[in-house]
């Protein structure tokens, strides 16, 4: 196993140990319990050592069961060891999705958590198996033109934060009406906005040149995804799209803009691209 977990790292991957599950309880105290775990799985020292010299890059915390467990002390203990080791840790957790989750809610109130997987899974009202969320993940637009702008925009928004160092940013996806504007002597027409939907973005900031690439792919994804979820949305709900006012082939644009909401305003970047309406 340890051999396998080293040429896993080696090619970019994270290996996380998960403690928890459906029905387990922890007898130990945070203490004890989170110095084993550093002796026999990070850099502490212990006779016995599961995956042998192998070194796992975190812990991911997946208590579903109430417990005695004192699960933020453990957090912390856990959060202080990584600070002394030498190479970058995670600390994770795998909360159930209705909020805020009632075993590990307090945990992820209270301690320093890397990343949250939720659970969108035998969880109630929010389970995926019963109101459509399984779809999220296959989220596409089946239309080139508009497949190729996301992907500029992404790309756009990926180089902005390169280049100035923002820690936020945001993708705004917003519809507009033609309507005529009515003037003494002249005729002209103004685009009036009746929809919009903001992306926001936060940046975590990566330490290694492997941490880079994968939170830069996993960035550029989750971007593509949530705007082509807008547009899917968009096309499904048409109740309330206003009356056509227009001769125009389009009389619905749409617009796509790419705006930094941190950093100097010097730097921000925001295109808009009129684009024909999704169909």
């Amino acid at each position: 196993m340890g051999v396998d977990i080293k040429r896993c790292q080696e090619k970019g991957k994270i290996i996380l140990l998960s403690i928890g599950g459906a029905t387990a309880q922890l007898n130990s105290d945070a203490g004890t319990f989170s110095k084993q775990i550093w002796d026999l799985f990070m850099e502490g020292s212990s006779e016995f050592r599961p995956f042998d010299d192998a070194i796992i890059d975190g812990i991911d915390l997946d208590f579903e069961q109430q417990s005695q467990f004192d699960t933020i002390q453990f957090a912390n203990n856990m959060n202080n060891y990584f600070k002394s080791g030498t190479r970058k840790y995670y600390l994770t957790a795998a909360p159930q999705c209705p909020y805020p989750d009632a075993n590990l809610g307090n945990l992820l109130a209270q301690s320093h958590v890397d990343m949250a997987f939720i659970q969108f899974y035998n969880s109630g009202w929010c389970d995926n198996s019963k109101y459509g969320l399984p779809h999220w993940p296959e989220t596409s637009v089946d239309n080139t033109d508009v497949q190729r702008q996301v992907d500029e925009r992404v790309d756009e928004l990926m180089q902005s934060l390169a280049l100035t160092g923002d820690s936020k940013s945001q993708i705004s996806l917003y519809f507009t009406e033609t309507k005529p504007r009515r003037a003494w002597f002249s005729k002209s027409e103004e685009e009036i906005c009746w929809e919009e939907w903001i992306i926001h973005i936060n940046c975590t900031v990566s330490k290694s040149p492997t941490e880079v690439g994968q939170l830069q792919a996993s960035a550029e994804d989750q971007a593509k995804r949530a705007i082509f979820w807008v547009i899917q949305e968009m096309d499904k709900h048409k109740d309330h799209i206003p009356l056509i006012a227009s001769k125009q082939s389009n009389p619905f644009p749409y617009h796509i803009s790419v705006a930094p909401t941190s950093g100097l305003w010097s730097s921000m970047i925001k295109r808009a691209i009129p684009a024909r309406a999704p169909k």
